[in-house]
């Protein structure tokens, strides 16, 4: 099997009552997390989709290639899939747009080579997702919203 073709894959259980270790990293490792402008787009998205989908942000680092979040959904029943695929698109969408109104040859770091998906901000795939169980685990302070 040609490792490069490899997907990964992740399953994701929506268990209520349990907050969620998210992490998802930029396209091949490139760090487009180090300027202000594309931490912006995170921290933007972070006031906004938690809301949307009525979840409590807990925690979240931005480093230059990657983002960590602990959210803890609110509601019984959610999609977290759901959320992280709005969550990154939405960045992904603001940095293409701006790197095509205003730096046109910075798209060539977002190339994919693919037809359907000529660029992506994030890596393919839904990242890493892990269910924290709060008994012992994780126990929350204060919150850590923007």
């Amino acid at each position: 099997m040609n490792d490069s073709h490899h997907r990964k894959t992740r399953t994701t259980f929506n268990t209520p009552g349990e907050p969620h270790e998210l992490t998802f990293t930029c396209f091949q490792y490139r760090k487009f997390l180090s300027k202000d402008r594309t931490r912006q787009y995170v921290i933007d998205a972070l006031k906004r989709f938690p809301k949307q989908y009525d979840f409590a942000l807990w925690a979240y680092v931005i480093m230059p290639e990657h983002v960590h979040l602990i959210v803890f959904p609110r509601p019984d029943e959610y999609d977290m899939s759901a959320f992280l695929k709005s969550f990154k698109q939405s960045v992904a969408r603001r940095a293409i747009n701006y790197l095509r109104r205003y730096n046109p040859e910075g798209l060539r770091l977002l190339a994919t080579g693919m037809p359907n998906t000529p660029y992506a901000f994030w890596m393919d795939g839904p990242g890493y997702d892990r269910n924290v169980g709060i008994h012992g685990e994780l126990h929350p302070q204060q919150s850590c919203a923007p």
